[in-house]
């Protein structure tokens, strides 16, 4: 079997959606499947010793930028050549796939544009609630449609699956399949960690940054740091912790490479993630690889990983109390910290490469199994 992956993300990283391409192209590779690899120029990595084809550049900003990589996509995968079927990594970006000669999958990695009424919902924790409104009412539409060109649909979740299947009616399309990653557990752990909370993600409010800032005067130790990575305190957010009397804990670290984010893991008592929902979450295994502790919201696909009181705390969007406890505890009870890193370690077990890689290749042999003349059939609403 010959597949081509098509991904904006490869040899640097900066987003889940970059870690599940490498991953799943080293397990494919490991399962004796040829792997040809459509990627922008810049992200080609010859040393990696897969076969890359370089798609057109079109720059868009920000958020934007996997609309670039859908149009590149759909120039580029004319160069590709003599594959038996296409996964999009970012399903989105099938959105002008108009190839007809092979099979097309595409992985749905979040839910977060199927309800634009959330930010009006949230309108006073987002202060650009209104733009956001605007540009998820456009993605909803765009997503649709790209989710429409592929012949099935892998979901990173079950919530993934049941609200995507369910605001786009695609029911019986999407194949759940939860992201695997090889982590070494770092044994002994490291006993010296900083009393601090990490933060990681690029959007600020929907992770939960907002709600940390509050709570930091209220934690104890007193002198707990916020340890912020991936993005840019807010101007406003900043505003706030400086009222609050907390700027001067807080740590702005931005875009950071792998190496520097297994430092923040091996350094911080407990990352967490209290936002509104997690479609999964990748960043709460590579922190409880690296024994640190973790928070992650009720809401969503990250309790599909995370068991609360297990192997870390889940907590709902709207109980800042109880967010403030389960961080003192974290933060305070070593042996509280150490149960949970121990339990973490079972948890990663069952979440590997090879485990992901095989449901995957099932899926593409079903796929291919008589396509195409199932695939107007399986496409129809």
């Amino acid at each position: 079997m010959k597949v081509c992956l098509a991904t904006g993300q490869f040899a640097s990283p900066y987003s889940g959606v970059g870690t599940y391409a490498r991953a799943l192209a080293t397990g494919l590779r490991r399962q004796g499947i040829h792997v040809v690899i459509l990627c922008p120029q810049e992200q080609i990595e010859p040393s990696s010793g897969f076969t890359f084809v370089p798609a057109p550049a079109m720059r868009l900003p920000g958020h934007a930028q996997w609309l670039s990589h859908a149009y590149a996509f759909s120039r580029g995968f004319s160069n590709v050549r003599d594959v038996d079927l296409v996964h999009f990594l970012d399903a989105r970006e099938a959105l002008w796939h108009v190839g007809r000669r092979v099979a097309a999958v595409g992985t749905v990695h979040d839910y977060y544009f199927t309800d634009p009424a959330q930010y009006w919902q949230h309108r006073q924790r987002y202060p650009d609630w209104q733009l956001r409104t605007a540009y998820s009412l456009i993605v909803r539409t765009l997503e649709r449609a790209a989710y429409r060109k592929v012949d099935t649909l892998i979901a990173n979740s079950e919530a993934t699956n049941a609200r995507v299947s369910a605001a786009y009616r695609l029911s019986g399309r999407l194949t759940t399949i939860h992201i695997g990653l090889d982590l070494t557990v770092i044994s002994p752990l490291p006993t010296d960690r900083t009393d601090s909370v990490l933060f990681v993600g690029g959007n600020a409010y929907r992770k939960g940054l907002d709600r940390l800032i509050r709570c930091l005067p209220h934690l104890t130790p007193a002198r707990t740091e916020l340890w912020v990575a991936g993005t840019e305190v807010p101007r406003r957010l900043r505003t706030l912790a400086m009222t609050s009397g907390v700027w001067s804990r807080i740590r702005q670290h931005g875009a950071v490479n792998a190496d520097t984010l297994a430092t923040l893991y091996r350094g911080a008592k407990v990352l967490a993630l209290p936002g509104v929902t997690e479609a999964f979450g990748l960043v709460f295994m590579e922190a409880m690889a690296a024994g640190c502790a973790v928070v992650g919201p009720a809401d969503g696909g990250a309790s599909e990983f995370v068991h609360d009181g297990v192997n870390g705390y889940l907590v709902p969007y709207d109980d800042d109390q109880l967010l403030r406890e389960r961080l003192s505890v974290l933060l305070n009870d070593e042996e509280c910290r150490r149960r949970m890193t121990e339990s973490a370690a079972s948890s990663l077990a069952s979440h590997t490469v090879e485990r992901m890689t095989s449901k995957t290749v099932q899926l593409y042999r079903s796929v291919l199994e008589g396509w195409p003349l199932r695939r107007d059939e399986e496409r129809s609403p």
